[in-house]
């Protein structure tokens, strides 16, 4: 980078357009997130309050994730719920991030999630087993009931 240039800041839509949209991108939201993709790149910036950064591309994530994630700091959502739900893994920093990772990182091993399959195929083939043939079905939603119906059994 050439002395006196600063970093390009990623492409992103306006603040009127995400007004606009709001109501399309909170009922079709994985199309809205793809057409957002599809129109500014693979890391994309959202013009709110702080401004809010959008990850397409694994090895981004991993860097922010995985890599370096000392360097950045959880903001919007996240800390807001901090407010409501606490300290916990997804709101927390630094030491107490740490602690609670490895409070459930044994619930995430190879192993541990090696047993759980058999739980997760059964909860799918029971769900999937009451659809009928060429029906549409709101996949995301029909997702989340596959999904909180696994961690129900896996946790009780």
């Amino acid at each position: 980078m050439s002395q006196g240039s600063q970093p390009r800041v990623p492409a992103g839509p306006p603040l009127w357009r995400l007004l606009l949209d709001f109501a399309r991108g909170r009922q079709k939201t994985l199309p809205y997130l793809m057409m957002l993709r599809q129109r500014y790149g693979d890391t994309i910036v959202l013009p709110l309050k702080l401004p809010t950064y959008i990850l397409y591309h694994p090895a981004d994530i991993r860097h922010i994730l995985v890599t370096n994630p000392s360097n950045y700091l959880k903001t919007g959502g996240l800390v807001l719920g901090e407010a409501l739900f606490g300290s916990g893994l997804l709101s927390s920093e630094g030491s107490p991030h740490a602690a609670n990772r490895r409070l459930i990182q044994p619930m995430f091993h190879r192993e541990r999630i090696g047993q759980l399959t058999g739980i997760m195929t059964s909860t799918v083939l029971e769900k999937i087993g009451g659809w009928e043939e060429g029906a549409v079905i709101d996949a995301a939603a029909e997702m989340m009931l596959i999904t909180l119906r696994i961690v129900g059994r896996a946790l009780f």
